[in-house]
């Protein structure tokens, strides 16, 4: 179970578990290269934001539903 929805995209979402504590990033299906960035820059923001040496996080990237990316 996720605490928080960071990012609620069609193409994907970035969810947080601050239990674990992880950034959890989710794809849905097809998302260019803008929109994969997108997501993953959300994603590190969070990180950098709370995670620290003390209390690092993890990241866990969920591509089971991910179409394939274009050279």
């Amino acid at each position: 179970m996720t605490d928080a929805v960071i990012l609620e995209e069609p193409y994907g979402s970035v969810l947080v578990d601050a239990r674990v504590p992880c950034v959890i990033v989710q794809f849905h299906g097809f998302a260019n290269k803008t929109q994969f960035m997108h997501a993953m820059e959300t994603g590190l923001a969070y990180y950098v934001q709370y995670s620290t040496p003390a209390r690092p996080w993890g990241w866990i990237g969920d591509v089971r539903h991910m179409s394939p990316i274009p050279k």
